[in-house]
């Protein structure tokens, strides 16, 4: 494989919050240096403090209200199950602090809720999780910007294209799945 003659491997898992991403999952990391290429001993970068969730998030929503929910059964269904349990674990009002919300997974197993940081997004989750205090799911380009393909808007570290005839739903597909 790679590990022989020709290149050095490294592997680490790696979880996104531990290194200034606001993003709860953890991740393999494979660095693979071409011999010829080693400048220097590799080592893996410090772990740093967690940035604020809002730096991911787009500005600009409207005043967020309780009337604003999720569209779907599931959905609407996990946001009140996630409400009343916010309330009676009695932390804050759902508006008033930013909560992100797994609306779309089993009523069964209830909605996993976080704050000041976003919960694994997946293929299953390509909609975008719920924003308590925006009323609002993750839109496409803040779900890319906890999985590091975008950040402040400004340069794409990795892209991935949407095949012609497809899609929002397909692109937000394409990105759980690469998240």
């Amino acid at each position: 494989m790679l590990s022989g003659v020709h290149y050095q491997l490294h592997a680490r898992l790696v979880n996104g919050k531990h290194h200034g991403i606001p993003h709860n999952r953890e991740r393999l990391w494979i660095i693979g240096v071409k011999r010829d290429n080693v400048v220097s001993p590799f080592s893996w970068p410090a772990m740093i403090g967690a940035v604020s969730l809002t730096e991911f998030l787009d500005d600009g929503d409207p005043a967020p209200s309780l009337a604003d929910r999720p569209a779907g059964r599931t959905a609407q269904e996990n946001w009140v199950q996630a409400f009343k349990q916010i309330v009676a674990a009695k932390k804050v009002n759902l508006l008033s602090k930013e909560f992100v919300i797994d609306v779309d997974g089993s009523v069964k197993f209830g909605p996993h809720r976080v704050v000041g940081c976003c919960p694994c997004i997946t293929r299953s989750r390509a909609h975008g999780h719920w924003l308590s205090k925006r009323s609002r799911r993750l839109r496409l380009a803040e779900m890319a910007r906890f999985a590091c393909l975008l950040w402040k808007r400004s340069y794409v570290v990795l892209s991935f294209r949407v095949p012609a005839g497809r899609g929002r739903a397909r692109g937000q597909g394409l990105g759980g799945s690469t998240i």
